[in-house]
């Protein structure tokens, strides 16, 4: 990756060196957060550049720039700076407010003009998305209405240089199906977090305030249809009550509305895993981007799980340094493992599709197979050297001595017993999947049609061991 370069507002741009490029860190968030953190010392080669990195310059990176809004000095022996600067997208948004204020009912596109009016940037929207009632809105800067208008109609974006994408939540990313981040494999540290701190199952929301009857015109409550998993020592349900006073709404409707947006009626859950990047020629194994869904195999977790990569930070210019990614926020889901723990008295686990127990399956299949290979080796010394000798059963002299080898037990019997189990087990599963959309199949598919060639494999060796041993011997 090239060095970062400062691109002054007056002046010529400047690449930045004498930085800690250990340290240097790229931090992108779903959610919106996309920013940079790096210090560097004043030395004689970049005197120049490090008087010139002051609040609101912008540093690019990898084709985005970033604005500078922290800086830290320190002095001593040798004076150091350290930089926090966010995505230019937030800056030219923040810089621009939007002077009326609208209470009507709004599209994403209507919305979206408002954000993005004079600030050079470029947007695109894909996806369908309903019209929302909004209260007031506007009077306000552009970035924070964007925001809001972001968690109104349930939208998230992603940024290349100066240019957005707004979608529906969970769409952006693609399915990495072939990508593993495995316990013993390519993680060094899991940590699997679920905050319930501001649980929240029952709200009530005031609005609107009559000066003449003293008291709010608008009021309006919603119960989680959660709120029953959450019981005290009588069994009784517990509520976790929220309140809310807001003073811009004239609707009961919108009021309910951004109620329900304010509540976190299911635990916070999200897993850091700091990975290991396994390369080939140069390439990762298990390629990854943000937004993207992945596999997360953690046995001492129990935790088989397809997820989405919500979070990344990376050190570009570090040797060695490993980057760390984040899987969740799963509000979404964990309301179901919330409701079993109730049932059953256990602690959140990983979430499990019918897809993830194909692949338990497949794996499970796999494993019999490998252990039929044992077996086979084990009691004639080497299967696999013996079949990969093309003369072994054509020649007279090896007829005979298979022949004439004594009984070798039942361990042949066995290994072919369990590739058979093997074999109906996984077409077993397979035969399951019709009920399942194409593109389950498919990944099913993708995962065990290898094993069973494989399993087919090691059929066809075994039959040619017992046809050579049940050949007569030629006089």
């Amino acid at each position: 990756m090239n060095l970062p370069t400062i691109h002054p507002m007056q002046g010529v741009e400047q690449p930045i060196i004498d930085f800690d490029e250990n340290n240097f860190m790229i931090r992108e968030v779903g959610a919106g957060e996309r920013s940079i953190s790096f210090s560097l010392l004043k030395t004689k080669r970049n005197a120049h550049v490090f008087d010139a990195l002051n609040h609101k310059e912008k540093v690019e990176v990898d084709g985005n720039k970033y604005v500078i809004d922290t800086i830290s000095k320190t002095g001593g022996a040798v004076i150091k700076k350290s930089i926090t600067a966010q995505h230019e997208i937030v800056d030219r948004m923040r810089s621009k407010q939007f002077k009326e204020q609208l209470t009507q009912t709004l599209s994403i596109h209507r919305c979206a003009q408002i954000c993005f009016a004079g600030t050079g940037l470029s947007y695109e929207i894909r996806g369908t998305f309903e019209t929302k009632e909004f209260e007031n809105y506007g009077y306000d800067d552009q970035w924070t209405l964007f925001k809001y208008a972001l968690g109104r109609f349930d939208a998230e974006y992603d940024v290349s240089g100066t240019h957005v994408v707004i979608a529906p939540v969970g769409s952006l990313g693609i399915n990495q199906v072939q990508t593993q981040f495995r316990h013993d494999h390519n993680t060094i540290t899991i940590e699997e977090q679920i905050d319930a701190s501001e649980l929240a199952t029952y709200g009530e929301a005031f609005a609107n305030w009559n000066d003449d009857t003293n008291k709010y015109d608008l009021y309006v409550n919603h119960r989680s249809p959660h709120a029953n998993n959450y019981r005290d020592d009588k069994n009784n349900v517990l509520l976790y009550e929220m309140t809310l006073r807001d003073l811009r709404f004239n609707n009961a409707t919108a009021l309910r509305q951004y109620l329900i947006s304010q509540m976190k009626d299911v635990p916070d859950y999200s897993i850091t895993i700091t990975l290991a990047e396994l390369r080939k020629n140069g390439a990762l194994l298990h390629p990854y981007n943000l937004f993207d869904y992945v596999w997360v195999i953690y046995e001492p977790f129990n935790m088989l799980i397809q997820a989405r990569i919500t979070a990344q930070t990376r050190y570009p210019y570090a040797v060695g340094r490993s980057p760390e990614v984040e899987i969740g926020n799963f509000r979404r889901d964990i309301s179901k493992q919330v409701a079993q723990a109730n049932k059953q008295g256990k602690i959140i686990n990983g979430l499990q599709g019918q897809t993830n127990r194909a692949l338990s399956t497949a794996t499970r299949a796999d494993n019999t197979a490998r252990q039929a290979i044992e077996t086979v080796n084990n009691s004639e010394g080497n299967l696999q050297l013996h079949i990969q000798n093309n003369q072994l059963h054509v020649r007279p002299g090896e007829r005979e001595y298979w022949n004439a080898k004594a009984d070798i037990g039942d361990s042949e019997q066995d290994a072919a017993w369990a590739l058979n189990e093997a074999r109906k087990y996984t077409d077993a599963e397979i035969l399951k999947q019709k009920g399942y959309t194409d593109q389950q199949i498919k990944e099913v598919m993708d995962i065990v049609q290898p094993l069973i060639s494989r399993v087919d494999d090691i059929d066809r060796r075994l039959k040619a061991i017992e046809d050579a041993q049940n050949e007569p011997p030629q006089e």
